[in-house]
């Protein structure tokens, strides 16, 4: 994701103030240069991306957490039945496509653990 944002703003600042508009670049659409001389533009632009980039990480973090606590929670419940745990599993195969034949259930090794 990081690299994605700095390639975007490393085009954006070719286009908007090496080439320019009037060139056939693109419209400075988020108007830095017109407050901003070009370098400050562009050490704004590489934070405005970083920032983004790492708000983007902690969110993708946070949810992914989340989801790994609620999964480790139930399969950490003492009163699961290995019937239920195994029609479990087999759903989670099949969720995934993994499943060619129903005496193979393929259950990943995170779960197990």
């Amino acid at each position: 994701m990081h690299s994605t944002l700095y390639i975007y703003e490393f085009v954006y600042y070719i286009e908007v103030v090496l080439i320019g508009e009037a060139n056939g670049g693109w419209k400075d659409i988020y108007r830095v240069q017109e407050h901003l001389p070009p370098i400050v533009a562009m050490i704004s632009l590489a934070l405005l991306a970083l920032g983004t980039s790492y708000l983007i990480a902690v969110i993708s973090n946070y949810l992914t957490k989340k989801r790994e606590s609620k999964m480790f929670n139930y399969w950490s419940k003492k009163d699961i039945d290995p019937v239920e745990a195994k029609i479990e599993a087999y759903g989670l195969g099949n969720a995934m496509g993994s499943i060619k034949d129903d005496n193979n259930i393929m259950i990943p090794i995170d779960i197990l653990n």
